[in-house]
């Protein structure tokens, strides 16, 4: 894409080349990015799906490191933009970092801190002694960003199950999904507050991965990453 100036107007001169996908464009009235230029395959979208399936899906979109697209595109298929997000969430699951949570439960025996108000206003007069609560420091996945990826992963699960006219391509991204909700079925899903997932933006020593997981997860919440269910902005991408 080039400008070029005949000597009386602005032109945009745009050549396809071997590269689709999604990118924002400055309003020359206003010099803000409003409006959004979307690069089709040549061949349609149905073509496209079973081709990158056979392929093991090799190749897949790329977000872009440009503003927000002011609407995203709704005659992108939901698949297009589903699969990059998924494929983050199991780099996460991958990567998820380990850390001590304190926590309370009964335990057949002592473990860390007794709470023996609780042991003896309840367990004892039942005579259920050997069920004692106890509170201590436990070595456990983050609970609150899994559930929080849970939300996600399913919210991308209903959004892939209104896409299975497309092909059977689109089953195997609804397996892929529904794999990854096995990897978080311990926890509750729980929509992230507002703020949290910023806040988990700034924790120290984060990764790549971590990043864009976290990325593809405020990409969800805000529909941004279902590529058109909703007016909001969306994702600037590309796909070779």
């Amino acid at each position: 894409m080039h400008r070029d100036y005949d000597g009386a107007d602005v032109l945009m001169n745009i050549e396809s080349h071997g590269a689709v996908g999604a990118v924002p464009l400055r309003s020359p009235l206003t010099g803000r990015h409003d409006f959004g230029l979307v690069v089709q395959p040549r061949f349609p979208w149905a073509g496209i799906g079973p081709m990158l399936a056979e392929m093991g899906w090799l190749i897949s979109p790329s977000p872009l490191k440009l503003p927000l697209l002011k609407r995203s595109e709704r005659r992108v298929p939901l698949w297009v933009l589903s699969f990059m997000v998924l494929a983050r969430f199991k780099a996460l699951l991958d990567r998820l970092d380990r850390r001590f949570e304190v926590t309370t439960e009964t335990r057949p025996a002592p473990k860390g801190r007794i709470e023996w108000t609780q042991y003896a206003t309840r367990q004892m007069p039942r005579g259920d002694f050997l069920s004692v609560p106890c509170t201590f420091p436990d070595l456990s996945d983050d609970r609150l960003l899994k559930g929080a990826i849970r939300f996600a992963v399913e919210k991308q699960l209903r959004s892939l199950e209104t896409q299975c006219e497309q092909g059977a391509f689109v089953h195997r991204l609804i397996a892929f999904a529904e794999s990854l909700l096995l990897r978080v079925r311990e926890v509750s899903a729980r929509r992230p507050a507002s703020g949290e997932v910023q806040g988990w933006f700034r924790r120290p020593m984060r990764t790549e991965v971590f990043f864009e997981g976290l990325q593809a997860l405020d990409w969800t919440v805000e529909e941004r990453g279902l590529a058109g269910v909703s007016d909001l902005e969306g994702i600037p991408w590309t796909m070779l």
